[in-house]
């Protein structure tokens, strides 16, 4: 697992493999707000519960991969899961 850090808090993690618990982000720590199964990926957002601050949470189908970020601040939310939801996985 890689987790890069933002001057402005913003958290990216990148985790490959099967040796962590996924969901990364739930229950009891962070609230669950929304759930969609996409067809490539089950999407997941919500608000960690201590800051209030938000996080996405893309898991994928059928692949080791999840893409997750968090500590994001209400007036950059649709910036960062713009950028979230531009990530492709590609495969060689």
């Amino acid at each position: 697992m890689t987790s890069l850090q933002f001057p402005d808090s913003l958290c990216l993690t990148l985790h490959c493999g099967f040796t962590m618990k996924i969901p990364l982000f739930d229950e009891p720590d962070y609230a669950v707000n929304y759930r969609k199964d996409l067809e490539n990926y089950i999407m997941r957002k919500g608000a960690d519960k201590k800051n209030n601050l938000y996080w996405e949470e893309h898991n994928f189908k059928g692949k080791p991969i999840n893409i997750a970020i968090s500590n994001i601040p209400d007036d950059k939310i649709d910036l960062y899961r713009d950028v979230l939801r531009s990530i492709k996985i590609v495969e060689n």
